[in-house]
């Protein structure tokens, strides 16, 4: 795990959230970058551990359990090759949907809704996500939410949005997001100023 650190190389204030992002991703580095203070939970895929002995959980708890951090973003973005080295996830059946750890309302989405791999990667992880959270005491504090980087194009998409599937976030839906992990209206406006800069020069480039 990684903290995003000031200009000194030291971060005098507390992480405001945990994210975990794709390693493949300049967008998803960018994004993190700019939410400083933040920790950085980073491999290739943004992947959560598939077994619980695993100690990638451990650096999940660690978050939560010493640094008090109560905001979790998983991040997910087009043309991401780890769910194209999972042949089965194109796959899934109603069964082995129905035997998967509700995530609010995603219990009630198929597979086939979700359209892209890249994005029932992001809804696996999802889930994993919540069974860890399921087994642990702090269910109940902690706010967990989904973002998926559109490369070609720009937009970035939320779960959960109003249509129970991954949705193009417009900039005030994205500023509660940002105030939800804890910056001023004032730090989000930039952020979102500076990240559609870095993306625009991404696309173009």
């Amino acid at each position: 795990m990684k903290r995003n650190q000031n200009n000194e190389g030291i971060s005098h204030n507390p992480a405001n959230a945990l994210l975990v992002t794709c390693s493949e991703s300049a967008l998803h580095t960018a994004f993190a970058t700019l939410l400083d203070p933040a920790c950085i939970y980073q491999n290739f895929g943004g992947t959560l551990p598939a077994g619980w002995s695993d100690s990638g959980w451990g650096t999940v708890d660690y978050a939560i359990q010493q640094l008090g951090i109560r905001r979790i973003v998983l991040c997910g973005h087009s043309h991401c090759r780890a769910p194209m080295m999972q042949p089965a996830i194109s796959q899934i059946d109603s069964a082995a949907v129905a035997s998967a750890t509700p995530v609010n309302s995603l219990d009630r989405l198929t597979f086939d809704e979700v359209g892209v791999r890249s994005q029932l990667w992001l809804v696996k992880q999802m889930r994993r996500l919540s069974s860890f959270l399921d087994r642990s005491a702090h269910r109940a504090d902690i706010f967990s939410y989904a973002l998926w980087f559109d490369e070609d194009r720009g937009p970035i998409f939320t779960w959960p949005s109003t249509t129970e599937r991954f949705a193009p976030a417009d900039d005030a839906e994205l500023l509660r997001l940002l105030s939800l992990l804890g910056l001023s209206r004032e730090r989000a406006e930039d952020v979102l100023t500076r990240f559609e800069e870095f993306s625009h020069l991404s696309i173009s480039g």
